[in-house]
């Protein structure tokens, strides 16, 4: 007795982006979309901080792709008076934290650097009394003159502004909110309604414009990527690149669903040990596919730098199991599913 695999269709789902650090919080669309598409946050929806000595805006962010310059936070006062956290451009094409006080730009010396594996904790601090703004992020502070100090309220949006539509490709989360030296607001962005997410301090509404919630990635599933074929079909993942390799008799596709980027690739020779269930796993020590087979203890390697095989000679056998692909790094998961699996005597 045979077993063919007749594969009508692949779907590749992901239950959260593998290179994701943050598990929840607000991604913002960015200068790559157009204006209209992007990303703002505005803290209290409708209405304004008011404060007597002085104003703090905390919170964690990172940055998911490049170049990742542009907006982030801007507070507008009462009395016309602006300041606003981005992230600049300096003279050798890096980025720096910079804050610009009613037009004029004040760039902090350090690197901004804010990767997904380490989101970047920023704090922005308004001092009437002493007429200063103070940034703080890294371990380190820049402090600027005010131009005006009568001030009594503020309002705060992140991302795109009227006036400043360029935001900057960031991840946000935990925005904390201190009026006079006491933390009244703190806007998680775990959880949301439609739009409007709420703090856990005061219930406070914050109304966001074309939101991307990062919480919305781990629960909900949503199909990535399709392909049809009627070979044999096996399927690795590569939990550090986040890339699928799905191997057939005669090609290699290649997907990653974080670029959204799928190369496909002839295979010349086709030595896998164990053709019809998945006994197919990625070496990150080898950089290559393996082809195993436990019931006659073999295996072959594909180097994926030279895309040859090496190893046992291809074995047709039939499986005594069949299988689905499945990876999870204990955070995230993604697997491959197969459909009209049929059987021929």
């Amino acid at each position: 007795m045979k077993h063919k695999l007749y594969l009508t269709s692949i779907i590749l789902t992901i239950f959260a982006v593998a290179a994701h650090a943050m598990d929840y919080g607000l991604r913002f669309n960015s200068h790559s979309l157009p204006g209209s598409m992007r990303t703002s946050l505005k803290l209290g929806a409708d209405r304004d901080f008011k404060f007597s000595n002085n104003l703090a805006i905390e919170f964690e962010l990172s940055f998911y792709d490049t170049p990742h310059f542009g907006q982030i936070c801007t507070i507008e006062f009462d009395n016309g008076s602006s300041i606003s956290l981005v992230s600049a451009v300096n003279d050798n094409l890096e980025y720096n934290p910079a804050i610009i006080i009613d037009g004029e730009l004040h760039v902090m010396p350090s690197d901004f650097i804010a990767d997904t594996k380490d989101p970047a904790k920023i704090r922005l601090y308004v001092d009437k009394k002493s007429g200063t703004v103070t940034l703080t992020y890294g371990g380190e502070t820049i402090s600027e003159n005010l131009l005006k100090t009568d001030m009594n309220a503020a309002s705060i949006t992140f991302g795109s502004t009227e006036n400043q539509p360029a935001v900057a490709p960031a991840d946000m989360r935990d925005i904390k909110v201190f009026i006079d030296n006491r933390n009244t607001n703190h806007w998680e962005l775990a959880k949301h309604d439609g739009n409007m997410t709420y703090d856990c301090i005061s219930d406070v509404a914050a109304e966001a414009k074309n939101p991307n919630w990062i919480i919305d990635g781990h629960f909900k599933w949503k199909k990535v990527f399709g392909y049809k074929t009627d070979e044999n079909i096996q399927t690795a993942f590569n939990p550090e690149s986040s890339a699928f390799y799905i191997l057939s008799d005669s090609r290699l596709k290649i997907f990653n669903p974080v670029t959204g980027i799928a190369e496909d690739i002839d295979i010349p020779t086709d030595r896998r040990v164990m053709m019809f269930s998945n006994h197919l796993a990625f070496s990150p020590l080898s950089n290559s596919l393996i082809s195993y087979n436990l019931k006659q203890l073999t295996s072959s390697r594909l180097d994926l730098d030279s895309f040859s095989w090496s190893g046992a000679e291809k074995n047709t056998a039939e499986p005594y199991f069949h299988n689905h692909s499945f990876a999870s790094d204990g955070k995230n998961a993604s697997c491959v599913s197969s459909s009209d699996c049929k059987q021929s005597l």
